[in-house]
């Protein structure tokens, strides 16, 4: 005959998936009268819709318009509270590397730390220029 009994356990924000929960006294009666065993629970975390995480560190995808680049423009962006937080494109910044912002991820599991938020950015062009605008890109192209 299965006894059940209903427990509540206590999940840390920043657990990682995988991570092993061990509840002291969770388990099934000992033999011969020896107290409760212990319980021991493996942690699923599910994908995120928007962010993928990598550790204490998350990652997110954003579209952004040449000229917001260009200008170094600042960019808004959620975080995983669900707020919004803003990023400014750097000066000189490389395309191939992603935006950081130190300390915007994921809680640290056991402290009061988090880790890093990581923009990984798509650089879109426009799909057609007018005469005028191609223009000031050529004037553009002979000042830098």
């Amino acid at each position: 005959m299965k006894n059940e009994r209903e427990l509540v356990i206590n999940i840390l924000s920043g657990i990682g998936d995988g991570q092993i929960i061990k509840v002291s006294g969770g388990g099934e009666a000992g033999e011969r009268g020896a107290g409760d065993g212990d319980l021991y629970v493996r942690v699923r975390v599910r994908p995120h819709q928007v962010f993928e995480r990598h550790g204490d560190d998350l990652y997110i995808k954003k579209e952004a318009n040449l000229l917001d680049v260009l200008l170094e423009k600042e960019i808004e962006i959620p975080n995983i509270e669900g707020g919004k937080m803003r990023a400014k494109i750097p000066s000189g910044w490389d395309l191939k590397e992603n935006l950081k912002i130190s300390g915007e991820g994921m809680p640290r599991l056991g402290t009061r730390h988090r880790g890093d938020f990581y923009i990984v950015l798509s650089v879109k062009t426009p799909k057609k220029l007018s005469a005028k605008a191609k223009k000031l890109l050529e004037d553009l192209d002979k000042e830098i």
